[in-house]
């Protein structure tokens, strides 16, 4: 009975810590983007994306509007290699952006998005996939969403297209394109979360085992 007990209070303090009183804790984003991609290379590059609906949080719609915006994507190649069809261009560390999440009533949440590497298929060179890491910088959308988990870090991945346009080109010579697509983000749990529920996996996994032993 002890162990059952232990188990369960080591449970509730982990996914009591891992929330909020007022939301439930955002660990994953999915939004639409569309606006222009364009580069300048002898002053580095930028993708200015406009905004576009937030269709998904924590893998369901949301329950009020979200909008997102990206602006001042620096896009700054500092390498490329080729493998499998597919053209890797590697990100100097000031490629950066701003995302901003509007909810109800003007509400913002802010993310500073750090690309590392994009990837071309050179088959199909009209799309890109764009991929980093990101941080929350303040959320201020009130009491119906709690991004706080995103601020011990996350991943992105941003997809691009533009029909009759080679990213390839576009990466290493310059040019504009109209672009539209998707970013999908993901929180990083915290090092305490993790610790915490690595501690009651023991426990739980000894209740369940109790629970499923045959009496005799």
């Amino acid at each position: 009975m002890r162990h059952h007990v232990n188990a369960s209070i080591v449970l509730a303090l982990w996914v009591g810590g891992a929330s909020t009183a007022h939301a439930a804790p955002i660990t994953s984003l999915e939004a639409d983007v569309s606006g222009s991609f364009v580069i300048v290379t002898m002053f580095g590059s930028d993708l200015l994306l406009g905004s576009g609906a937030v269709t998904g949080v924590n893998n369901a719609p949301p329950a009020d509007g979200l909008f997102a915006q990206i602006l001042g994507f620096a896009v700054n190649p500092t390498g490329s290699s080729v493998s499998d069809g597919h053209t890797t261009y590697s990100m100097d560390s000031r490629s950066d952006a701003v995302k901003n999440i509007f909810g109800p009533g003007g509400t913002t949440a802010q993310f500073q998005l750090f690309l590392t590497f994009a990837v071309v298929n050179n088959s199909d060179p009209d799309a890109v996939v764009l991929h980093g890491t990101e941080v929350l910088l303040q959320d201020q959308i009130g009491d119906a969403y709690d991004f706080s988990p995103f601020s011990s870090g996350g991943r992105f991945t941003l997809i691009l297209t533009a029909p009759g346009a080679n990213f390839n080109t576009l990466l290493t010579s310059g040019g504009e394109a109209q672009v539209s697509g998707t970013i999908n983000q993901t929180a990083v749990p915290e090092p305490g979360t993790l610790l915490l529920f690595a501690a009651a996996a023991p426990l739980l996994v000894r209740a369940v085992g109790r629970q499923k032993r045959p009496k005799r």
